[in-house]
């Protein structure tokens, strides 16, 4: 949103009226870490976290939002992995009206995702051009992206001025184990210090013991000494890595099904 002020000899400075520039009304699914859109790809929306019934979204025969032209739900991404959905206005569209919904997506060789979306519609908002805020929290455990973009975070992510729900999704692929690395900035000068997270998540039924997890540090850094810490649902405690060269190797223990752990350490260039 902006707002001008204009004015002129002679005459009072007069404010132009609030300008709202929505963003794009579709979101796309990708696979994490590649960036890679994913089609054929089933998209629902539901009412609840056990998508036991469907959000009650109007069907919209070639008047939805692009991909979803039908408004259909559930819905498959089209080969660029884009997708969309239109809230009924009648009940998300008055300034201040709310709705809470599930989105889940699944596509065969990649793990479900479970995503809570909660919908505010906005001051400037009204029944015939819905305006909203998304909040995007993670209800499985695994990482979001941040608006517009493919770089994976934890969540809870914030989406303003849109006319539909729609937002990426990272895909992960099926496996026992997931791991994902990610770094607090893109370049460091030397003498500073840059902050890496790995997070391990137990896809799997069954529990996993005597993990460990090694890294290769790039050449002209080193391991910030009593930095290391494994990041847990109980809390954080200081891990002791072993190296051997430029190997970091930490112990991790054992992973329940469905549980996840980060560590975070920092290199020093």
């Amino acid at each position: 949103a902006n707002v001008a002020q204009i004015a002129a000899d002679g005459i009072a400075p007069v404010a132009s009226r609030r300008a709202e520039v929505l963003v794009d009304p579709f979101g796309i699914l990708f696979q994490a870490g590649s960036g890679f859109a994913l089609g054929a790809a089933q998209v629902g929306l539901f009412a609840d976290v056990s998508a036991s019934a469907p959000c009650p979204i109007p069907l919209l025969p070639g008047t939805g939002a692009v991909p979803n032209v039908d408004n259909g739900n559930p819905y498959t991404t089209d080969a660029t992995g884009r997708f969309s959905f239109l809230p009924d206005p009648s009940a998300l569209g008055a300034p201040g009206s709310t709705l809470t919904c599930y989105l889940m997506a699944s596509k065969t060789g990649y793990l479900n995702r479970l995503i809570r979306i909660d919908a505010l519609a906005s001051p400037s908002s009204s029944v015939t051009s819905p305006v909203y805020a998304l909040t995007i929290s993670s209800a499985d455990n695994l990482p979001l992206a941040s608006p517009e973009s493919f770089t994976l975070v934890p969540g809870p992510v914030a989406v303003s001025d849109v006319s539909a729900l729609g937002f990426n999704v990272p895909l992960f692929p099926q496996g026992a184990l997931v791991l994902l690395k990610t770094a607090d900035r893109n370049h460091a000068q030397v003498g500073e210090a840059i902050g890496y997270r790995l997070r391990l998540f137990n896809a799997g039924a069954v529990p996993i013991d005597a993990i460990t997890v090694q890294d290769l540090l790039p050449e002209f850094t080193d391991l910030v000494a009593s930095a290391s810490r494994l990041i847990t649902a109980a809390g954080s405690a200081e891990i002791d890595p072993s190296i051997s060269g430029r190997n970091v190797t930490f112990a991790v223990g054992a992973l329940a099904s469905g549980e996840s752990v980060e560590i975070a350490y920092r290199l020093r260039v």
